[in-house]
């Protein structure tokens, strides 16, 4: 499947893992889709959070075992965020664990996150998460060509 961003329009995505191999090697994998306009790193939930208030993210990535802010207190606060802004405007937020459980994924859907990512996870099946997000919850932005 291929997609093609419409006209005027951008996909803003962030990284936010403490683990600098795995955020390139996701970053590469996103940059090879051809579909956004930018795509942020941050190395723990504090700059993360920075990040995300001084930019809209459509797609948020983060991973459970951020350093210095936790992954569930940046996401309420990141929730709380949007809420207090003029545009409204939801970030799709996807989870990435090694530690999955019945409890981690009961709160992430108390918390509106619709897309968990097992790790580890190989670079086509990060993409095709990454995908799946896009024509699902982005298909403003997207054309999708055959």
């Amino acid at each position: 499947m291929k997609l093609v961003v419409k006209p005027n329009k951008k996909i803003n995505i962030l990284l936010i893992d403490s683990d600098h191999f795995v955020r390139n090697q996701f970053k590469e994998s996103l940059e090879k889709l051809k579909v956004f306009t930018t795509i942020s790193e941050a190395a723990d939930g504090v700059v993360g959070k920075m990040k995300s208030e001084k930019q809209n993210y459509d797609i948020i990535v983060a991973d459970l075992e951020i350093p210095k802010l936790s992954c569930y207190e940046f996401i309420s606060l990141h929730r709380k965020f949007e809420k207090s802004t003029v545009t409204q405007i939801r970030s799709n937020l996807v989870l990435t664990s090694k530690n999955l459980t019945v409890e981690t994924v009961q709160k992430s859907k108390e918390l509106m996150v619709k897309h968990i990512i097992r790790k580890p996870c190989s670079a086509s099946e990060f993409q095709k998460k990454i995908l799946e997000v896009i024509v699902n919850d982005l298909k403003d932005k997207v054309k999708i060509l055959s």
